[in-house]
């Protein structure tokens, strides 16, 4: 579908007037109708496009696409366009706009630290404490975005989806960090939420050069995943130009996945590339471009929210105690045993040999005992409540 046509069908049917919410945070519709990386920018009342066909995969060819590039040439004649910096997606058959990396914030000089290697060691941490600390306010100006990436994935994974994140360097080391909790923080299948980086498991000890560079290989890793439409990609580069993610989440669009991106630059091709961007601009770095430090930490920031959010809902605490917990080791054993006089109020040995005859289940342990049930009947009324503790617990056991 071309550009001028989207531009046609979001016009106001009285004003004529392009509604500004088609581009807001770059999720607008245009883009998902492509099904391709597009960005868009209002630019006097009017969608300028700042992608352009280059006969790649998906496009026409021949005397038809001829006249429709023509109309295409003939309607931007009419209206004001600006000329970008492209770079030619492989991945994609589109040229996409790369950010100048002058206009990158996580390319940019803090003026505040040009003197960093002058400084005394509590200068040093008094300064990055100091740009740490904002970056709560610019995770919480985007809170509306991340819940809404959280109530999509727990969509998906209600009905068999599992999440994957993927990213390069820290960003793909920060998905893979939060991906490996969630078995034991949450009894999760370790393959419900999986971490992928940019050069495989030899990038997550050392760097794999050249390995973000290549768009490909980030598709073929979901493809051997068997990445399907249930499931949720969540992409992860703050500078947002990583061919590696760029061609992961356009993999992921392509077989109907849902899409997100954590970014911490405005405008960039990941944030277009997907359905929800989550945008969270920390500024320069105490260390010019070490997207490690606040950028790091930021989306570390953002990634506790998904995950947590995702366990909330998915029914895997009860209040804030963590109900589902895997206990593989002694502190975990200790705290379910704590959880489970709390939630009770046994005795120690009665909760000890209640734990083992659930085979350690906690939750089902706690039904067990609120309704004087038996493991394996225990088990089944959980089931019938999607495994939610709170509903088992405030409904009647079957007689």
């Amino acid at each position: 579908m071309h550009v001028r046509r989207l531009v046609q069908q979001h016009r106001g049917a009285d004003s004529g007037e392009v509604h500004t919410g088609v581009v807001r945070d770059q999720a607008d519709c245009a883009a998902r109708q492509l099904g391709k990386p597009v960005r868009f920018q209002h630019v006097d009342s009017v969608l300028h496009d700042d992608l352009t066909p280059l006969g790649g995969r998906g496009l026409a060819s021949g005397p038809e696409a001829d006249r429709e590039r023509e109309q295409d040439d003939e309607w931007w004649g009419h209206h004001r366009r600006e000329d970008y910096p492209r770079r030619r997606c492989a991945a994609s058959g589109y040229s996409l706009v790369v950010p100048d990396p002058d206009d990158m914030t996580t390319e940019a000089i803090d003026p505040g630290s040009e003197d960093l290697d002058r400084l005394e060691p509590i200068e040093i941490v008094r300064l990055m404490s100091a740009g740490d600390a904002e970056l709560v306010r610019v995770v919480a100006a985007q809170t509306e975005c991340i819940a809404n990436v959280v109530e999509a994935v727990v969509a998906r994974l209600r009905v068999g989806g599992r999440l994957f994140y993927v990213g390069a360097g820290t960003s793909g080391r920060l998905g893979i960090l939060d991906a490996v909790e969630c078995p034991p923080t949450f009894g999760t299948a370790p393959e419900l939420v999986q971490g992928l980086i940019a050069g495989g498991t030899d990038a997550i000890l050392a760097a794999v050069e050249g390995a973000e560079d290549d768009p490909g290989q980030g598709s073929a890793d979901l493809s051997r995943r068997d990445l399907a439409a249930t499931d949720a990609v969540v992409g992860i580069a703050a500078s947002g130009t990583t061919p590696y993610v760029l061609g992961a989440v356009e993999y992921a669009t392509d077989v109907g996945a849902y899409t997100a991106a954590i970014t911490c630059n405005d405008g960039s091709p990941l944030a277009a590339a997907v359905t929800a961007p989550i945008v969270i601009v920390v500024g320069p770095e105490i260390l010019a471009g070490s997207t490690r430090l606040k950028a790091g930490t930021a989306t570390k920031m953002v990634l506790n929210m998904i995950s947590t959010g995702v366990m909330v809902r998915l029914g895997k605490t009860y209040g804030n105690l963590m109900v589902d917990l895997n206990a593989s080791n002694g502190k975990l054993e200790a705290r379910s045993l704590r959880l489970l006089r709390r939630l009770t109020e046994l005795e120690p040995d009665a909760a000890t040999d209640l734990l083992r005859r659930c085979d350690g289940e906690l939750k089902t342990s706690v039904v067990a005992s609120r309704h004087a049930l038996e493991p394996a009947a225990a088990r089944r009324h959980l089931a019938a409540h999607a495994d939610h503790l709170r509903a088992a617990l405030e409904s009647s056991p079957p007689s």
